[in-house]
């Protein structure tokens, strides 16, 4: 599966990491794809979750988005980066999040409400 170039899904992802030793699992469905929400359009309003590698962290006014190249996750929730990407993705977080702490080239796990799609690079 290659990286979608012409379209990033657009999600309102609550910000969740795994730090549990346990591997409590978090909320959130880990079989659907950010790629396949892109492909076909569907899961608008379904509870997902997802990870992978930072790409871009940006303030808007009112918000905060961060793109992610998405991986498939570990048991714990944790992305498996070495893995075939499963697509691009966007967190929105509304109000301010202090980009400095959310990097290029880090790792997020998150879980939220997908909201729909929006053409990208």
């Amino acid at each position: 599966m290659r990286l979608l170039d012409a379209s990033t899904l657009v999600a309102a992802l609550l910000l969740a990491g795994c730090a549990s030793t346990d591997c409590e699992r978090p909320t959130g469905n880990p079989a659907v794809t950010p790629a396949e929400v892109a492909a076909t359009g569907r899961h608008t309003g379904e509870l997902v979750r997802w990870g992978g590698t930072i790409a871009a962290a940006s303030n808007l006014k009112d918000q905060t988005e961060i793109e992610v190249v998405g991986y498939p996750l570990d048991r714990c929730g944790r992305p498996e980066s070495g893995a075939e990407p499963v697509g691009r993705f966007v967190v929105i977080h509304s109000g301010y999040l202090e980009t400095a702490d959310y990097r290029p080239g880090s790792q997020v796990s998150v879980a939220g409400l997908v909201t729909g799609t929006r053409e990208g690079s």
